[in-house]
């Protein structure tokens, strides 16, 4: 999942993730402007504003819940 995030951060496009969500306990497509990676308590995660969340200004995803990324155009 790295290389595809760090180089939709570079380039700054949407990505849709297909994320299994901890709150809702079911997979959704999610799209979201990356702003970067970090490690963060032994795990890494996704900084960025999700489009699918509107209201919400930044949100982490974890990249264990990423069962896959598309660069969007």
């Amino acid at each position: 999942m790295f290389a595809p995030l760090t180089r939709a951060s570079r380039e700054r496009r949407v990505v849709e993730l297909d994320y299994a969500s901890l709150s809702s306990q079911r997979r959704r497509k999610i799209e979201v402007e990356p702003y970067g990676l970090v490690s963060h308590t032994g795990g890494w995660y996704l900084v960025g504003r999700s489009q699918s969340h509107p209201g919400q200004p930044v949100l982490m995803f974890k990249l264990e819940r990423i069962a896959a990324v598309a660069l969007l155009d």
